[in-house]
């Protein structure tokens, strides 16, 4: 019966996830037909001043707050979800930082990199879908707390359907980027509204019981007890910078605009295989967290054990199918010369076996214990080290470097941050080592 309920949560949880992806593909159709290729250009600027932004004042305060609540399973629902509230405001306030940082700095960079003029309106408009995406994505995350993963799949799912059909429907009636910034504004709050609801229902709290101060100044202080966790966390925000944005400017560099492409390319086409960590990722995390905080070693042995030889089963089959369906899906889809990034795929999609199999119960793992000092050490050294030293000194001393190389790199730092983590693990907490 239990194996039948998580087939149930799963297939529900991974048919949610698909459809949210193939309505956001719609949108971006609807998007990009709207504005055109000079104002999809303006915003796509500004959403990466907005990330770089929020990279560097972003510290996953939900996982300590996630920490936190399951810590507590003897308190009473009441008290416990308090400390979700505490990460609500927090998130609150750094969004607000985010929206100003992001204004200031679009207004500084942007007229030395955009062609076109942008109006402080549409910069703000823009700055605030950005900061109100990332302030309500705390309720989407926190959701996973609950246990109630039907319900939760099916009210994301509609907050993404309104989301799409409030942008696109703007869109459709007035064509533009100034239609579009007011959209995206209104689309932002929807979807985000959807979700604080589902919030406040699935934990079944009372919009009329309010935090006294007391509890407040209480849930602040275990927040901020947790000091490391959140150094770590924001650390991790500027490797993520690293190995998702400026690997990039590195391959630009190096590379010529053939070559960068095809990288990016690659980057974007196996972005795709994240569906299947977020499917994962959504069911599983709260069921690792809660395990480490119980303690109970041989429970999440057996998850992380069976996570492990899972996620290599996948991530053969998928490089197997790319082997033998690759070439042609990337002939009859994509304009000549990307057939060139077939090896480039093979080797991006390798990580994913490493994302599902380690990383997923990991993260849970080094959250619950606060040792996050070596994981966060060897992902920066692996990123360093094959994304961005190898590649100079072999540009040092050859005349030409192979985009290629960069995919490599990427793909070896995965292998050597996870595989010396499984071997750490293995050493400090063997009760918990799925090896």
């Amino acid at each position: 019966m239990a194996l039948f309920l998580i087939r149930r949560d799963l297939v529900v949880l991974a048919g949610t996830t698909f459809t949210s992806a193939a309505l956001n593909l719609l949108q971006s159709v609807v998007v990009t037909r709207a504005l055109g290729v000079e104002n999809f250009g303006v915003v796509g600027l500004v959403a990466s001043v907005c990330a770089v932004v929020l990279c560097f004042v972003d510290f996953r305060i939900y996982d300590v707050t996630a920490k936190l609540y399951l810590a507590d399973s003897q308190g009473s629902p009441m008290e416990r979800v308090n400390v979700l509230h505490i990460g609500a405001m927090i998130q609150f306030l750094v969004a607000t930082l985010a929206l100003l940082l992001s204004v200031a700095l679009s207004n500084l960079v942007l007229p030395y990199v955009a062609n076109t003029p942008i109006d402080e309106e549409a910069l703000i408009a823009l700055s605030l879908a950005t900061a109100c995406n990332y302030f309500c994505g705390y309720f989407t995350t926190v959701q996973r707390l609950s246990g109630r993963v039907i319900e939760m799949a099916l009210y994301q799912l509609f907050a993404t359907a309104l989301g799409v059909s409030v942008l696109c429907t703007a869109l459709a009636k007035q064509p533009g980027l100034d239609s579009y910034c007011a959209a995206i504004v209104l689309s932002s709050a929807a979807s985000g509204l959807v979700n604080f609801l589902a919030y406040l229902r699935l934990f079944r709290i009372s919009t009329t019981r309010f935090i006294t101060l007391r509890t407040l100044a209480e849930n602040y202080r275990r927040v901020f007890r947790e000091h490391r966790v959140l150094l770590y966390s924001n650390l991790l925000g500027y490797l993520k910078l690293l190995s998702r944005a400026g690997d990039t400017l590195l391959v630009g560099a190096l590379c010529n605009d053939y070559h960068t492409g095809l990288y990016k390319f690659g980057r974007s086409l196996t972005d795709s295989l994240s569906l299947i960590y977020e499917i994962a990722v959504k069911f599983y995390q709260p069921l690792f967290l809660k395990a480490s905080a119980e303690g109970n070693a041989q429970k999440f042995k057996k998850f992380s054990r069976g996570l492990l030889q899972a996620a290599v089963f996948i991530g053969i089959a998928i490089i197997f199918g790319e082997v033998l369906f690759l070439k042609d899906f990337l002939k009859l889809f994509f304009a000549p010369g990307f057939g060139d990034s077939y090896s480039m795929v093979l080797v991006l999609s390798i990580p994913v076996i490493f994302s599902l199999g380690v990383n997923l119960w990991l993260w849970p793992l080094l959250l619950s214990c606060g040792k996050m000092r070596f994981y966060t050490l060897v992902s920066f050294s692996a990123t360093l080290l094959f994304q961005y030293a190898i590649p100079a000194l072999v540009q040092i001393f050859s005349e030409r470097v192979d985009s290629l190389l960069f995919a490599f790199g990427y793909t070896l730092s995965f292998a050597l941050t996870y595989i010396l983590c499984l071997m750490w693990v293995k050493r400090q907490m063997p009760e918990y080592s799925p090896l």
